[in-house]
């Protein structure tokens, strides 16, 4: 999570206190734009932003480059720099993963002089990039296939929430691209999922974010699949949203980052908003048998809320 002004920070899951904000590589102001967990235990790759003016991350992309750094987190949570490992890149870097191999991809956008955005993946160390449709939650499917999430791929189905507003729930499928021969593919995705994106477990089986009306309420959840075959609710929230998730190195458990707005008076911006960092033990979801039908009971898995926040902080993106 970060300061909601480009500043990561970290937080102890044991006690829900924050232990320190990442330190910029320099010792001067700067803005982070994303972090992910790298292969080696401790280690993360996070994307710094330099803009043109203003460092003030609201901003969009145009005139901005970014640069993608490795830091080092000690036994006690502290985080050091330790060294670039790209140049600058033109525009802000939204996303990061790590292949099983340790190649690293990125997501990054742009803007031309009218303010048209444009968004591309890469990876570092070759001159490789594709255009995407956004630049968020970019993973790796195996070694050699990277999937751009964020937005699903026809057939799309239209449907009605509790309002009787009209809107466009998910796809079929996610584009891929073979890195190596730069083959196209559709990753088959649950036609509801919401772009919050999934986790990937070991063994193969996912848990997607997904989103379906329910009475009066839309109710988002975590759903474990097993391929295209759903398994059980991992975790259900009639009010409010997930805006994140992330597992642990280990991948015995899923963070989950909940948010609900609510109503504190009668103008428009009379509002507050609860945040919730939700820990979930995966334990048994190894040992689950796939269904013959997809099922959508809930698992009772074991969770504890283990931070809460007022909005100060955004939750939407997080890594462990």
């Amino acid at each position: 999570m970060d300061t909601g002004y480009g500043l990561p920070v970290v937080v102890d899951l044991a006690t829900g206190k924050t232990l320190e904000e990442i330190p910029s590589p320099d010792g001067g102001l700067i803005e982070y734009s994303t972090v992910a967990r790298d292969r080696e235990p401790g280690t993360y790759l996070a994307a710094t932003v330099v803009r043109k003016g203003s460092a003030d991350p609201r901003y969009g992309p145009r005139g901005a480059k970014s640069r993608i750094y490795r830091l080092a987190m000690d036994e006690k949570g502290r985080m050091t720099v330790e060294h670039a490992v790209s140049e600058l890149i033109e525009g802000v870097i939204r996303s990061i993963a790590v292949s099983p191999t340790g190649e690293i991809a990125y997501a990054r956008s742009t803007a031309d002089k009218a303010d048209r955005y444009f968004s591309f993946a890469g990876i570092l160390g070759t001159d490789r990039e594709w255009p995407v449709d956004d630049p968020y939650r970019l993973f790796w499917q195996d070694e050699s296939t990277l999937v751009f999430p964020s937005r699903a791929e026809p057939p799309w189905t239209l449907g009605t929430n509790a309002k009787g507003e009209k809107f466009i729930a998910g796809g079929g499928f996610l584009p891929t691209v073979n890195v190596r021969s730069g083959a196209t593919g559709k990753l088959p995705v649950p036609p509801d999922l919401t772009s919050y994106g999934m986790v990937r477990l070991a063994g193969g089986r996912t848990i997607w974010a997904t989103e379906v009306e329910e009475g009066v309420h839309d109710t988002v959840s975590l759903i474990l699949y097993e391929g295209p075959t759903a398994i059980g609710t991992v975790f259900s929230a009639s009010k409010g949203k997930i805006v994140s998730m992330t597992l642990d190195a280990t991948g015995r458990h899923v963070l989950v980052g909940h948010e609900i707005m609510r109503a504190t008076g009668p103008g428009m911006y009379d509002n507050a908003v609860d945040q919730k960092l939700i820990q979930i033990d995966l334990q048994r979801v190894a040992g689950l048998p796939t269904p013959t039908r997809s099922s959508r009971r809930h698992l009772d898995l074991p969770q504890k809320t283990v931070w809460q926040g007022d909005g100060r902080r955004r939750i939407e993106e997080i890594t462990w």
